[in-house]
């Protein structure tokens, strides 16, 4: 068989499956990478969704300098929770749909009082939930989500030094001290945990960064390399300038890659971020986002889309439509044509990128 070379998150994913479900990891890329492609030749809705991002609330508990959910950013956007019945249907109708692992994230989906049983559900559906969260109130919930079944967890945290963290992320950090060793308890009790911290690499973070890196080794942890993307009511242009200094992160980066895997980017993304930040080159040549064909996005007011980007209208409500009528709509196989030749204003998001990636090798 084939040997799968690429590792990243979604590699990551596919091992925990394997896991907790005994399902091969090669053959069930593979069975990814098959299907993507017969539907792109023969120019037909691929049979399964595999991936969902699901945003079930955008209410957050952190005022992350960049992010359109966080608490400075309020008057910005109306606040939402999903309803319970409505996240629980949604769920049902994924695993009917072969939805492998929902990311479940908002804002921060730790504010939501349901989120045990959102868990719980995920994986007797044997999908495997992707928690992406702030860590601030993990301490409270570690042991309670680990008993759900939660075995796959990524922090948002930026630093390991209080000032840049504070200044970068706006929340306690100290709290997301606590958040990092609670997510260690729940490995240490429940094993077989995949323990992630997701970075954004700004301006304010570059020159520490390697030691925050060097932070999460220490723990056994993996990092996630975001490069910073600037939005619409992002007061600064936090993006990074010094070429030398980009060149040799992402360079430490792939050699820590090399060393011990505990960088959970691919190689082919590392070799991107100095384009990115040098030459302003948001995509690499030659590269095709194959996304519509795995992937759809649940926002906090319950709209459907391909993916995360302001270019693609939404494909319905969760309230009006089901995730079938979408996956399998008309104007989903028009986005995914405009998709394929990068029709929109582009980004180096794992969300999208690192998906790519794994398909392609």
């Amino acid at each position: 068989m084939e040997k799968i070379k690429t590792e990243n998150l979604f590699t990551d994913m596919y091992e925990m499956r394997e896991h907790l479900y005994q399902e091969d990891k090669n053959t069930a890329i593979l069975s990814v990478r098959n299907e993507v492609e017969e539907a792109i030749l023969h120019h037909v809705t691929p049979p399964h969704l595999r991936y969902l991002l699901f945003k079930l609330t955008n209410y957050c508990n952190s005022d992350c300098i960049y992010c359109s959910h966080a608490v400075g950013r309020a008057r910005y956007e109306k606040k939402h929770m999903i309803p319970h019945d409505i996240v629980m249907r949604t769920l049902e109708e994924a695993a009917g749909l072969g939805v492998q692992a929902i990311t479940i994230s908002g804002g921060e989906p730790l504010l939501r009082n349901d989120i045990e049983s959102i868990i719980r559900r995920v994986t007797e559906l044997k999908m495997v939930p992707v928690l992406l969260t702030n860590g601030l109130l993990l301490d409270q919930y570690w042991d309670i989500l680990g008993a759900a079944g939660l075995r796959y967890i990524v922090i948002s945290m930026d630093s390991a030094d209080k000032e840049i963290y504070e200044k970068q992320r706006g929340a306690d950090f100290n709290r997301a001290l606590a958040g990092i060793r609670a997510a260690m308890k729940l490995r240490d009790k429940y094993g077989n945990v995949e323990i992630h911290v997701s970075a954004v690499l700004t301006r304010n973070n570059y020159d520490d960064f390697m030691s925050f890196v060097s932070f999460t080794q220490e723990r056994n942890i993996k990092v996630q390399v975001i490069p910073y993307h600037k939005r619409e009511h992002d007061e600064d242009d936090l993006s990074l300038v010094e070429a030398s200094r980009i060149k040799q992160i992402a360079d430490q980066l792939q050699a820590i890659k090399n060393k011990n895997g505990l960088i959970a980017n691919s190689a082919g993304f590392l070799r991107h971020i100095p384009d990115y930040f040098i030459k302003g080159k948001v995509l690499p040549d030659h590269f095709t986002c194959k996304v519509g064909f795995t992937n759809l996005c649940i926002d906090a007011y319950m709209d459907i889309k391909p993916c995360w980007s302001a270019r693609f209208a939404p494909l319905g409500n969760l309230r009006e439509k089901s995730l079938t009528e979408i996956w399998n709509s008309e104007i989903l196989a028009e986005y995914r044509d405009r998709m394929l030749r990068c029709e929109c204003e582009g980004c180096w998001y794992l969300c999208t990128s690192e998906v790519c990636l794994m398909l392609d090798e």
